[in-house]
């Protein structure tokens, strides 16, 4: 029994975490299907499609990664947007006044390992 305890309150934590409000500045990781919370906007990543090149191949081009979020204001329909992220440069897209930009992506592939990803993003307050 304490040991279920212990793993309800680990895990309220963790989600606590994850949907806190993003305030001015935050860096978050992500795993599949984990969740921000920006002011009542629910953002998940549904998906990751990683092509690019693993770590102990030559290829000739270094590939990128495809990053899939739903977001759910609870007032419109749920919609879905995408960014991609290659070799240092980042898609970014403002969401319900927030800025989510991809950090980065790993591990990064390996040939013939299934890997579960993390991404990691920046969320600020949108200037404009």
């Amino acid at each position: 029994m304490k040991k279920l305890i212990r793993l309800f309150v680990a895990f309220s934590v963790s989600v606590f975490a994850l949907s806190a409000s993003a305030g001015n500045l935050s860096q978050y990781q992500l795993k599949l299907n984990e969740t921000l919370n920006l002011d009542g906007t629910i953002v998940t990543l549904t998906q990751i499609g990683d092509s690019r090149c693993p770590v102990t191949s030559q290829c000739i081009w270094e590939g990128l990664v495809q990053i899939t979020f739903e977001m759910d204001n609870m007032v419109t329909d749920r919609s879905e947007f995408r960014l991609k992220f290659h070799l240092g440069q980042s898609g970014s897209i403002v969401v319900n006044g927030y800025r989510i930009q991809i950090l980065d992506v790993l591990p990064l592939p390996v040939p013939g390992e299934a890997q579960e990803k993390t991404v990691w993003v920046k969320v600020e307050k949108s200037r404009s």
